[in-house]
């Protein structure tokens, strides 16, 4: 139940959507994917965040449908008949690099464009897992969309808020996004209840790369003493995922890290393992302009963390 009197939802289409909207913003921003990733995306919308947010079933895309009806609101701010609606704004579509979220929200930036020729659409997709770019996989559909997501969101957000135009956000959002490198590991694969659940890892084991859904990581590991070995492969990965030559990340370079845990994790272990974060990453000299860890309500798993690196723009 919804108490905010700027948050409002559409439930047939599992929709929410702010009228909370700065009076000179131009465009409106939003983004989508399935459940089981909350407060994704209905807590990422609000002022200087996104204009909506639309929730598919547990693991699955949002359908064409459902993504038309919050481009519909998003743009008109209002659930009623938009040739009612004096007030109109562009719209941005955020998503991320997987099948059902590339075909269902390519389909639906399709029929909006038919349905309202009197807005401009365009979009930005996130692919910064870099934990299979070198397979077959990868070469084929790209790397996956982790939580470089949600600085995407939010940097696209507060951006929309100050009155940039759909040109300005398209171009940002392309530069931030390609500019963000992650990497996750797991404890354990989630389960998701009414599923068949897959082969537990075994105990001290991690599988480093294994996806939000349960998609193949690179491999697997036993877990040290200490897990600074394991956090240092994983920076190496990140750094290096242009090849050893070309570095992702320098101590030329502003970079953002950002720890992300899917709930299963405590804040006190989170705080240990960013401190062995920035330890590898001082031995390296990659000076941080911001730390800082997060949390997530999430299907039951154990620990999935995610480290992003951005070039300035």
């Amino acid at each position: 139940m919804f108490t905010s009197r700027t948050e409002h939802r559409h439930s047939a289409s599992k929709t929410v959507y702010t009228v909370d909207r700065a009076s000179n913003a131009k465009v409106a921003v939003i983004c989508g994917g399935g459940a089981g990733h909350e407060p994704a995306y209905v807590g990422y919308t609000g002022r200087g965040l996104l204009t909506a947010g639309v929730s598919g079933e547990i693991f699955a895309s949002p359908t064409a449908n459902q993504i038309l009806n919050t481009i519909r609101l998003a743009a008109f701010g209002s659930d009623l008949d938009v040739n009612s609606v004096g007030d109109k704004r562009d719209v941005l579509v955020i998503m991320n690099n997987y099948t059902g979220d590339r075909l269902n929200f390519g389909l639906a930036i399709e029929k909006a464009r038919v349905m309202f020729p009197c807005i401009r659409i365009s979009s930005v997709v996130v692919a910064d897992d870099v934990s299979l770019l070198r397979s077959p996989v990868a070469q084929t559909v790209g790397p996956r969309g982790l939580a470089g997501n949600i600085l995407v969101c939010k940097l696209l957000g507060a951006l929309a808020h100050t009155g940039a135009s759909l040109s300005t956000l398209k171009i940002y959002g392309d530069a931030v996004a390609v500019n963000i490198s992650s990497i996750g590991v797991a404890l354990e694969h989630c389960h998701v209840p009414g599923r068949e659940q897959r082969p537990r890892l075994d105990n001290g084991e991690c599988e480093v790369g294994l996806g939000l859904h349960n998609e193949p990581g690179v491999y697997r590991r036993k877990m040290d003493d200490s897990i600074q070995g394991l956090v240092a492969q994983m920076v190496e990965m990140m750094v290096d995922r242009d090849g050893p030559s070309a570095k992702f990340a320098t101590k030329e370079d502003e970079t953002v890290i950002f720890v992300n845990n899917l709930g299963g994790v405590s804040q006190l272990e989170m705080g240990a393992f960013l401190r062995d974060l920035i330890d590898v990453l001082g031995a390296i000299s990659i000076p941080l302009g911001l730390s800082s860890f997060h949390s997530f309500i999430q299907l039951p798993i154990s620990s999935v963390q995610s480290r992003y690196f951005r070039r300035p723009i």
